[in-house]
């Protein structure tokens, strides 16, 4: 059957959307549903099987050459553009504006509606940063400490002394407490052990 380059990438984005919506659908299932969708051969016939066939064929040695050729920074490009739309369209529902009514048909959103279109965006977010990690695109530094933290370098004994003064002004006493004495239910479980 020969046609025309555009009708037949007409055809292929038909055949891919049918596949998709049902990935078992038939071959002659396929040709019904193209011939309901105004897809037929010259004579106003059903395209034929076989014809199909081949292309649900070409289209799957297509895919499986575009995953194996495809890089995954490409591959994380794509999904960060697909990405793109639903991400405005979820700060549309965080900062609502009137204007969004006219503009977009957006109603004002309820607040749970704000809330999870907020966590949704996050857990976009983290996803495509989880990705780009496992990518290798940033280093992981796992396991390393830091050791001239701040918080780790001890005070000096005059500032150590002038907070121990402030807590006693204060009733707190920061000297460890003497043993409390045994109760009688913690002498026999101490007993028993």
């Amino acid at each position: 059957m020969a046609t025309t380059p555009h009708k037949e990438e007409n055809l292929k984005l038909a055949i891919r959307d049918e596949i998709s919506k049902n990935p078992y659908l038939s071959v002659l299932a396929l040709q019904s549903i193209l011939h309901k969708r105004g897809f037929q051969a010259a004579s106003g016939n059903p395209l034929e099987w076989h014809y199909l066939a081949k292309l649900i064929r070409k289209l799957n040695r297509e895919k499986a050459l575009a995953v194996d050729t495809q890089k995954i920074q490409e591959r994380l490009a794509i999904t960060k553009e697909s990405y793109r739309l639903i991400i405005r369209s979820l700060w549309r529902i965080i900062d609502w504006q009137p204007e969004y009514l006219e503009q977009y048909f957006i109603h004002p959103p309820r607040n749970e509606e704000r809330i999870k279109a907020a966590n949704t965006l996050i857990k976009l977010d983290l996803a495509i940063l989880k990705a780009e990690m496992d990518a290798g695109i940033f280093e992981r530094k796992l396991g390393e400490v830091d050791i001239t933290l701040h918080r780790a370098i001890p005070l000096p004994p005059e500032t150590t002394a002038k907070i121990a003064e402030a807590f006693e002004r204060w009733g707190i006493d920061l000297r460890p407490k003497a043993a409390l004495p045994e109760t009688k239910v913690q002498s026999q479980i101490n007993s028993t052990t």
